[in-house]
Parts: C-alpha cells; structure tokens; sequence
C-alpha cells in the first residue's frame, strides 16, 4: 500500500494473489523483497485501476 500511496481496500487484493503464486511455485523467496516489489509493479502497470489511475 506504501509502494501505491494507496490505504488498504479491496484493490490490493489482485496485487497479493499475484505475489503468492511465484511464492508458492519457489520462484520468489519470502524475503526477496526487491524481486516482489518489481513485480507488483509491472502487474499493478497492467492493471491501471490497480493504482488509482
């Protein structure tokens, strides 16, 4: 919410769900917080509404 200037609500949602499949799948570790941040980004970029844009 912090990386989006956003305040908590269901747009996270879709951003979370995303995150928890590379995690699942060992393609992301559960420290690796400059991979997720990458990739919140460029999935959140797909999904403008994601962003309050």
């Amino acid at each position: 919410m912090v990386m989006f200037d956003r305040g908590p609500g269901p747009w996270i949602k879709p951003i979370k769900d995303y995150l928890l499949e590379p995690v699942i799948d060992g393609e992301l570790a559960q420290g690796d917080r400059e991979t997720a941040i990458k990739l919140a980004q460029e999935f959140a970029e797909r999904i403008p509404e994601l962003t309050g844009e």
